[in-house]
């Protein structure tokens, strides 16, 4: 396992991610979600969509309301947990301690589910981390529904592509620094990535980046 001890001859830097501006970049990302992918689904398939109906014992067919309610609540749900655990396999996938080094938890005050790795992980490995639950939960149902049909995949892929923001974010961040380096990752207990770098070289973010983590102006 990586350790602190073990990065002596690495710079050491705690990152603070702003959870305002992450959330109101996720309202942002999931209009874009709508543009790219709802608009585009509704030229395509037209009338496809079937709205729910009241359950009619003399009828059978249509949505129950019930159904529909669950089926609406699946992402925050099903896909906050599925999300997580994506973001774990890939943890454990790069991390000398595998699961061991692994942690789930939930937090309460801003009602999300969180992974985090106790130990660091190299940059290029936590990016990977970071963006496979967004592509195989979010992007693959959305461009699959885009082809195949279907409002459900598209509904829980714009979704859970939209509530992958704060990953995005950190993406976007990552993808300018060093691959070789560590970063710690504790975004969902403490919102702070600890990153650790080799030289001194620290990228220069854009305005909008600087929003999401104000400790790298």
């Amino acid at each position: 396992m990586e350790r602190e001890a073990d990065l002596d001859g690495y710079r050491k830097e705690v990152v603070g991610f702003s959870m305002l501006w992450g959330n109101l970049y996720a309202i942002v990302a999931l209009l874009a979600c709508a543009a790219a992918f709802v608009l585009p689904f509704f030229l395509i398939w037209g009338g496809y969509f079937q709205a729910p109906q009241e359950p009619d014992p003399a009828q059978q067919g249509g949505m129950p309301l019930w159904l529909f309610v669950a089926l609406m609540l699946a992402p925050v749900t099903v896909g906050m947990v599925l999300h997580e655990l994506i973001h774990g396999a890939c943890y454990a996938r790069y991390a000398k301690g595998g699961f061991r080094s692994v942690k789930f938890g939930f937090k309460l005050k801003y009602f999300v589910a969180y992974c985090i790795c106790t130990e660091p992980v190299k940059v290029k490995h936590a990016i990977v981390a970071l963006i496979m639950p967004t592509i195989i939960l979010g992007l693959a149902p959305s461009i699959a529904a885009l082809f195949l049909g279907g409002w459900y995949p598209l509904y829980f892929g714009v979704m859970l592509t939209a509530s992958g923001t704060g990953d995005i974010l950190a993406l976007l961040w990552l993808a300018k620094e060093d691959k070789e380096d560590y970063i710690h990752d504790t975004l969902g207990p403490t919102s702070h990535i600890t990153i650790y770098r080799k030289g001194n070289d620290r990228p220069a973010l854009g305005f909008f980046l600087r929003l999401a983590f104000p400790s790298l102006k």
